[in-house]
């Protein structure tokens, strides 16, 4: 019944279309993380995990687009990797018309990366120790990658929309 379904944010305030985005941190044998210093204008200046939008060609795959988002950003290929679903991201759905995904893969040793298509200045391997303390520091990292790695390092699975209840 239509009363009886769940809801998570109020209908009336969602846009009309929300976007599905998603970012996707890629550690090697070394637990270093890939992190790119961000050209384009959305994050520009920040550092950020690969990720990108959701294209209809990816028919809502969320592996399909961290495979193709990560090849055209770095030239790295993820595509034989195991790729897990580690948070979601609702903060942005109400505000922007945002859903962001934040997704992880492991490496083998510590492939080289090259800067593709002008997103990024230039990719880097981060310690894991580095990474915890510029996710804490305020408008380094860009916000939906800092949301993934936060997530992803408390080990939390949701980071749930700001106002939503939490059940017992």
């Amino acid at each position: 019944m239509e009363k009886d379904r769940p809801r998570f944010v109020e209908e009336e305030k969602l846009k009309q279309e929300v976007s599905l985005g998603l970012g996707i941190i890629i550690e090697n044998e070394e637990n270093e993380v890939l992190m790119g210093l961000r050209t384009s204008a959305s994050g520009k200046g920040l550092l950020a995990i690969p990720g990108g939008v959701v294209d209809l060609d990816d028919n809502g795959d969320l592996g399909r687009t961290a495979i193709r988002e990560t090849l055209e950003e770095s030239g790295l290929d993820i595509s034989h990797n195991k790729i897990d679903i580690i948070s979601v991201d609702t903060s942005e759905v109400v505000k922007k018309g945002w859903l962001n995904f934040g997704l992880h893969t492991r490496v083998l040793g510590r492939p080289e990366t090259i800067a593709q298509n002008g997103e990024y200045f230039a990719w880097a391997w981060v310690r894991r120790s580095t990474v915890k303390v510029l996710i804490n520091k305020p408008g380094v990292v860009f916000e939906p990658s800092r949301i993934s790695l936060l997530s992803f390092y408390r080990r939390e699975i949701l980071y749930p929309f700001k106002g939503a209840k939490e059940e017992n």
